[in-house]
């Protein structure tokens, strides 16, 4: 099933026909997919299917007229319209939009739209600097440069040219063109003798990297327990390809090597530090998405508990930290069909699924991404959350090989014990129904278990004594150090409050409202009380604000 996201969208043909025709809202989404990376519009699909009705007939003079209204109401979008007829023999029409690369589309009434997932968002006044950084980052990568290809290192093309025909990715197709057809094809050299700013990268010499101004560079650095530096490694001397630098890393570091050893039932298993998926993945993000149009040197920072690497750039447009997980946003697309093609990376949009995977696997906690003025982190931890985490997720993935989504969901729910269908749905971004339908396929095979008739759920393995107060039981250790400190009487709802704020960091009214199954009114009320007792106390402002523990220590 085609699922609508940040290249795809589906429109009833009623948006196009009739009296209930909306060509604004078709100009929208034509203007936010112009500004993202281009996309497919099918228009005479229902949301909720993925073919046109059978019979569904499309009137040949309606694909002029929708070309006709789009050039109308809006500015600088190039599309095309055709109509297709489907297996079932409806007809529908598939309308292109191109990517504008140079200048920004909008509409002929002044308004300015991004493709943001499945939405088309509009862009703020302030937003448009980052619009305009983003542009000239686009172009840079496919930029004929003044670097001669006669001149580039004949070693790292041979090598290029090697890994791309010996790879699973790449099409037979693509395999058969002439050496410099191959290049082309990756947008690495010209037809008329030079290399791209792209190529100076991947096959260019010493200098021809160098003279790229913005070649990537990476710092290692290790610190002990004080926070001291202890170890560095270099690489900035432009010698080495993106794959070789990523290689480079992987190999060179000996923290990636370092492993825990965990008692399982026999024998002891293996936990390493990192991952090497893990940090591949991050190395490869942090290559593709940073612009070229800046410099800056990513910085890989070890310490006793985690790793943090911070990436010059900030986040594209329209891409938080808190949305990242599903969001698919490539600022230079050439550079990560390379990677791609070379097993180095995940397809678009899907990155952030991996490192959620494998970190929950092992009973990690998730990736915690942080952008700053004009840099993004992103921090892993090194050991599990405990032990008990990472045994239960290793039960279960033995006994069943669960899939991507059931992954991710179970990791989160291995570690929070009781969860709600809403809860899973904002951990995958995902919509309630398709929240329920995992949970749903892991409740018939029995992994978790319903508590009572309310929408709450809790790993099998929980007894059914326990699953009584599954709140209390689940917090009681979280809160001990909190409610011990508590002189005044607090209700089971105030204490199940403090345990969520203390076992979370922090966290919200709305979902304390969620865990308690309370209203919201009554949830800020046991709040209101809490901090007028000097428990807990409000950070950040407006939707963003949340509560914290006062820490008397």
């Amino acid at each position: 099933m085609a699922v609508e996201n940040s290249l795809y969208d589906k429109k009833s043909l009623r948006t196009v026909v009739g009296k209930t025709a909306d060509f604004s809202e078709l100009a929208k989404d034509c203007v936010a997919f112009a500004n993202t990376r281009g996309g497919t519009i099918d228009i005479g699909i229902e949301d909720a299917d993925t073919l046109p009705p059978e019979g569904q007939k499309i009137p040949d003079s309606l694909i002029p007229k929708i070309e006709k209204r789009i050039a109308e109401t809006t500015i600088n979008v190039n599309c095309s319209a055709e109509k297709i007829v489907a297996e079932n023999g409806g007809e529908h029409i598939k309308l292109h939009v191109f990517y504008n690369k140079s200048t920004i589309a909008g509409t002929t009434d002044g308004k300015y739209y991004m493709r943001i997932g499945d939405s088309s968002k509009p862009v703020k006044a302030d937003e448009f600097s980052f619009i305009l950084t983003d542009r000239t980052s686009y172009v840079w990568e496919s930029q004929k440069s003044h670097e001669k290809f006669s001149e580039c290192d004949k070693e790292k093309t041979a090598l290029f040219i090697n890994d791309i025909k010996s790879s699973s990715r790449v099409s037979d197709f693509v395999k058969s063109k002439s050496d410099s057809e191959l290049l082309e094809h990756y947008c690495l050299a010209t037809e008329d003798g030079f290399l791209t700013n792209l190529g100076c990268l991947w096959i260019g010499n010493h200098f021809q990297r160098t003279n790229a101004w913005s070649a990537p560079k990476i710092q290692v650095i290790k610190y002990d327990e004080k926070g001291e530096k202890i170890n560095k490694f270099m690489y900035d001397d432009d010698d080495l390809s993106p794959k070789q630098l990523v290689d480079a890393v992987w190999n060179d570091i000996p923290d990636w090597k370092e492993y825990y050893e965990i008692p399982n039932t026999l024998h002891r298993d293996r936990v390493w530090a990192y991952e090497y998926k893990v940090i591949r993945e991050l190395l490869v993000n942090a290559l593709v998405h940073r612009p070229y149009t800046m410099r800056g040197d990513i910085f890989i920072k070890l310490y006793p508990d985690r790793m943090e690497m911070a990436n010059p750039g900030t986040l594209p447009l329209g891409i938080t930290p808190e949305n990242i997980f599903n969001s698919s946003f490539q600022r230079n697309e050439k550079f990560g069909k390379i990677f791609f093609d070379l097993n180095y990376m995940e397809k678009e949009g899907s990155g952030y699924h991996l490192l959620y995977q494998l970190l929950l696997l092992y009973g990690k906690p998730l990736p915690k991404v942080k952008e700053g003025s004009d840099s993004v982190t992103v921090t892993i931890m090194r050991k599990p959350i405990n032990d008990a985490a990472y045994l239960f997720m290793k039960r279960i993935d033995d006994a069943r090989k669960l899939s991507q989504s059931q992954t991710i969901s179970l990791g989160l729910m291995s570690q929070s014990r009781a969860f709600t269908v809403e809860e899973v749905a904002k951990i995958l971004e995902a919509k309630p129904s398709e929240a329920f339908r995992i949970i749903d396929e892991m409740h018939t095979s029995g992994i978790v278990t319903k508590y009572d008739d309310k929408d709450l759920y809790v790993l099998a393995g929980i007894e059914a004594s326990k699953k009584k107060n599954v709140q209390e039981k689940v917090t009681e250790k979280v809160t001990e150090k909190v409610t011990e400190k508590v002189t005044e009487k607090v209700t089971e709802n105030q204490k199940t409050i403090l345990a969520e704020i203390e076992k979370n960091g922090f966290i919200t009214a709305l979902q304390l409202s969620q865990i308690l199954q309370i209203s919201l009114r009554k949830t800020k009320e046991n709040i209101s009380k809490l901090k007028e007792k000097g428990l807990i106390r409000r950070v950040g402002a407006d939707k963003g604000g949340h509560w914290e523990i006062i820490k008397n220590d």
